[in-house]
Formats: C-alpha cells, structure tokens, sequence
C-alpha cells in the first residue's frame, strides 16, 4: 500500500504539475495583459470623467457669469450706477431685494453684493438673511475693508462685463461651521457709452479713481463639488499656483497640491475659464481591492483545479488500488505458506491487472501442485528409507544365502534352478545398490532380460523379447527401474493366459533431445475408455500402483519434461512410450537384441558390470 501510494503520489504530483503549469502561466499572462486593461480602462474612465466635470462646471460657472451679466446691463442698475447721484433708500431696498431673490432661488449662493461708482456697498447676506451688519461678507475678498483703495487697479486688470473669479475665503456659520466660499464678479467699464443713461453734469459726475461699479456673486465652496461629476469612487479638487481651493474635504483647502496623490491614481484638465485646475483622484485601494479579488479567484479556481484533479487520479486509480491491494494480500498469504489463495476479478478492474491475477492463479496453483508433490515425495522418500533401512539390515546374509542355494543346486546338477537363483541375485544387487540412482538404457534392459526370464519360469511359458536400441540411444543416462513396472505391467496384464507366442518388443531411439523408449505387446490389448483414463495424468486409480508409480517418479527426476502415453487395440497390441530428456551417460558397444527365449543361460557377476543386453 505503501509502494501503491507513492506511485498514486507521483501521479498526482506530476499531473498537478502539469496541469498547474499552464494555468499558472496563463494566469500570469492574463493578470498582465488584464491589468493593463483596467489601467487603460481607468485612465480613459478618469479622462472621461474629467471632461465631464469640466463641462459641468464650465456650464454653472457660466449660468452665474449669465447672472451677473443681467445685473451689469440692467438699465436701471446702470441709471443709478451712472447717475452721479447718491442711492436713494427705495432703490437700494429695490436692489437688496433682487439679491435676496436671486439667492433664494439659486443653488449654493452664500449671497450677492454690487459696489457702486459712489463707493456705496450694497449686498444681502443668505447666510445671515442680512442686508446690514453681515459678519463675513465685508471681510473677504472685494469686501468693503479696504476694497475702495484697489477699485482703480481692478477696473485696470478686468474687462468690462466679463467674469473674474477671486481667491477661496471662508468664514463660521451661525452655527459654527466653517464655510468656503468663491467670489465671481464682473466690473462695467465707465468709458463705454450707455445710450440709456441721461448724461450727467461734468460738476456732478463721480470721479475715475473714485470707485469701479461691479457686480458679486458669494458662491459654496461645497456647490463648485457638486458640479463635478465623475464615476461615484473619485473625487475632484480646484488647485490655483498650487494651492487647492476646493476639495472634498474641507479641512485640506489651502494646503499643496502635491500632497493629495498619494496612493491614488491622478489626472489633471486645465479650466480655461477660471484658469484653475481640475484635479481627479482614485483610489488605488479600490484598484488593488478588485485585483485581490481577481487574484483570489484564480487562486480558487487553481485550488478547485487541483481538487478536480487529485479526485480524478482517485477516482481512476481506485480500480488499480483495490487490485493491488488484493495482490499484496494475495502474495503476504502465500508468503505465510497459504498457498490455496486465489485471487477474484472485479468488474471495471483494469485488463492488465486482469491478467496480473490470472497469472497470480496460474503460478500459485502450480506452487501448491508442486509442493503438494514435493510433499508426497518427501513422505514416499522417507517410507522407501525406512523400506531400503529394514531391506538393508543384512543384504550379505541373503546374497550368501542365494549363493548357498546356487552351488547346491549346482552340486545335486539343478542347474535351472541354480540359473534362477543367479539372475535373481543379480536382480537384488541391481535393485538395491544405489536404489534410485543413474544407468544406461543398456544396463536398464541388460537387467530386465533377468528379470523376464524369472517370470517366464513363473508363468510357465516362454515370452520372446525383440529389441531395437540405436546405439546413441542405449548410451543414455536414466533412472533405474523405470521399465519394470511397464514391463511388469505387459506380463501380468497382457500376455498373461495367452493362446498365441507372446511377444514383447522394446524399441529405443533418441528424437530432438529426447528420448524415446517404447514396451510392446501382442496381448490382449485394453478398451478405448481404459487407454483415454491410463493417458489422463490427472486420473488416479488404486489398482495401478506400477503406473502411479512410474508417473510420480518421472514428475520427481524430470519435472514436466518427461512423460509417459499409452496406445492400444482390444485384441490386439498395448503400447507404452516413456519421454525421457536426454542424459549424460556412457558409449556402449554396438550389439543387437535377437530372440531370446526364457531358458537361455544366466550371466554371471553383477548386472552394472556385465554385458548390455542388446
């Protein structure tokens, strides 16, 4: 699981990367290219602004130049202006009339004041509702504190009947309040001709340097901010030689205005009727907010990215996990010497791991078979040590033995019997010397000739042998005592109670590294069901030890190389062929098996060192 989850691991970190790798570059890219978007936007937004601001304010600046130029070519304003003759209390309460209707009727007028040609100020106050004693209004700028003395200079500085636009003031309210004010004023020039004003006697005319007859208008500091418009997060201020006159915030009117674009986006536009300078202020905080939050979304989206992809590689590799899983189980078991596990195919399970368990199944069926085996053979192994122990305890007491019997019989002139005990002496010698060990095919039938003559004198009537062993094939190693039961087998099953010649054929030859040992008869031949259950390695019966005997051996020395087949015909022929890989062995004479017959003579000594039986 361990190993399963590091490779899931790597997956997902590769395929995050991956993923990760595009999207953050194109976030980059995107941020990029969308924040000099919004710069671009911002600033056409601001200029946009600006001349929006600048258009309304030149609109009302206007209207009130508008107003004030009604008032400087009204003719009766003009007829007591120039008269010459000092302002009768009807008409200045005419004139403090007007201005208090102009004032109540405009939008942020602080009030309107006119200095006539005989020095005489008149004015109303809209603060104060005043026409006398007004607190502030003779005190600012064009007021009658020392305004007389300059009424020269302006009337040399301003055109006739067009606007100026005096400095910022300001003054406390009845309530306390500081206000600031703008005064916008227009002078009448003494040396145009008004053709409805009667001409006045030179000894009655008001002097030139006596005074310049002008019209005022106490504007809102606060009216002037209303007027400029712009996108609801900036604000605008009114800056003259550096100096700001009209902020939103009253307190900073008066102070450099250099110091107001800190942390803001700033852009300027000239009024070229007032001179003064626009300035429009934006935030950069609601700037950086709205790129926090595109920031904070493409982070979600990029954790939303990777939350989709984990739980893919989740999702697809669970199939896998649980597969693996069951085969890490699996192995543990078989590990731990449970080797009937078996693993069990789900449905969506990849084919590969598909294939992975059947090839599990296949090699631990094949282990517990082999050890299953392994088992068996280790328990007929130790029966047969305990067999060969109890057959060992004294074999030169019974070869002694043997040989006693041998030269009596020879003595009283038995010399059949005396050949019987010879060959089966040898066959003793043969069988327990070295049991289970190595030989030659030569030597195997050398010895199975004795062998066969013994049953003959059993059986009481004479089997004829033909042999047909190529000499490469009688030179090659195998394990002793594989063709007795075979040929046992043909004896006692086969040419047992037979009418005709029992013949028994042998027949040897070495094929493509093989070879191929085939034990004939002419018996009686077995049904096709019996020859189908003997080729079935599979099948067991209890009444063929011979043949479960020769199979298991040649699975225990061979493996699955060698094997054993049977043929037969009811009636006919049986025929039985070994598959032995081929082993080392030894040269061996030339010769050629005849027919034999079960009485010919023995041959002496031991059966390893005698003369192949060919």
């Amino acid at each position: 699981m361990k190993r399963l989850w590091g490779l899931r691991g790597r997956l997902i970190i590769f395929l995050v990367i991956l993923t990760m790798a595009p999207l953050i570059l194109f976030t980059i890219i995107f941020q990029n290219r969308l924040i000099g978007f919004m710069r671009k936007t911002l600033a056409e937004q601001m200029e946009a602004g600006l001349e929006r601001s600048n258009r309304s304010l030149t609109r009302e600046l206007d209207g009130l130049a508008s107003l004030l130029h009604i008032f400087c070519t009204d003719s009766e304003i003009l007829q007591v202006q120039w008269s010459g003759q000092e302002l009768s209390k009807e008409d200045r309460a005419t004139l403090e009339m007007q201005f208090r209707h102009v004032c109540e009727r405009g939008q942020g007028l602080f009030g309107m004041a006119a200095w006539m040609a005989d020095g005489e100020w008149v004015y109303y106050d809209a603060v104060y509702g005043t026409s006398s004693d007004s607190p502030w209004l003779g005190d600012g700028p064009y007021g009658t504190n020392g305004a007389e003395a300059d009424a020269a200079e302006w009337g040399a500085e301003q055109a006739a009947e067009e606007p100026f636009y005096g400095p910022v003031a300001s003054f406390q309210n009845p309530e306390g309040e500081k206000l600031h004010y703008f005064v916008i004023g227009m002078f009448l020039s003494a040396a145009e001709p008004i053709p409805e004003v009667e001409a006045v006697p030179a000894d009655k005319a008001v002097p030139a340097d006596k005074a310049v007859p002008a019209v005022f208008v106490y504007v809102d500091e606060r009216y002037l901010q209303e007027m400029m418009e712009g996108m609801g997060s900036e604000s605008f201020f009114l800056e003259k030689d550096g100096v700001l006159i009209s902020a939103p915030d009253a307190s900073l009117i008066g102070s450099d205005a250099g110091d107001i674009d800190q942390n803001h986006a700033v852009r300027t536009a000239l009024n070229e009727r007032t001179g003064w300078t626009m300035i429009e202020r934006y935030p950069l905080e609601e700037y950086r907010k709205k790129l926090w939050e595109l920031r904070v979304l493409f982070l979600a989206m990029t954790f939303a990215v990777i939350l989709l992809v984990v739980g893919f590689i989740l999702f697809v590799t669970r199939p896998l996990t649980v597969s693996v899983d069951k085969i890490l189980d699996g192995m543990k078991r078989v590990e731990n010497g449970d080797y009937s596990v078996r693993l069990t195919k789900n449905r969506g399970m990849p084919t590969e791991m598909q294939e992975i368990m059947e090839g599990f199944n296949s090699v631990t069926d094949q282990t517990e078979r082999l050890f299953v085996r392994v088992r068996e053979a280790a328990e007929e192994q130790k029966n047969a040590e305990i067999s060969a122990l109890e057959a060992q305890i004294d074999p030169h007491f019974l070869y002694n033995t043997l040989d006693t019997i041998n030269w009596k019989a020879i003595a009283r002139e038995e010399y059949e019997i005396s050949e019987m005990v010879g060959d089966l002496g040898d066959i003793l010698r043969y069988a327990i010397k070295d049991a289970g060990g190595n030989t030659t095919l030569g030597r195997e039938i050398a010895w199975l000739k004795k062998y066969v003559r013994l049953q003959q004198e059993k059986l009481g009537y004479e089997i004829q042998i033909f042999c047909d062993i190529s000499p490469e094939a009688a030179g090659c190693g195998m394990h002793k005592m594989l063709l007795q039961p075979l040929v046992e087998n043909s004896i006692r099953h086969g040419l047992e109670a037979k009418l005709r010649q029992p013949i028994l054929v042998i027949t040897g030859v070495v094929s493509k590294g093989m070879l191929l040992v085939t034990i004939g008869d002419n018996g009686r031949g077995m049904e096709p069901e019996m020859t189908r259950t003997l080729n079935d390695k599979d099948y067991h019966r209890r009444n063929h030890f011979g043949i479960e005997n020769v199979r298991k051996r040649l699975t225990l020395y061979y493996g699955e190389a060698a094997g054993i087949s049977f043929e037969s015909e009811k009636g006919q022929y049986t025929r039985v062929t070994l598959r032995l890989p081929v082993m080392e062995g030894e040269n061996i004479e030339d010769n050629y098996c005849g027919r034999r017959s079960g009485h010919s003579g023995r041959d002496g000594g031991d059966p390893e060192e005698a003369e192949p039986f060919l």
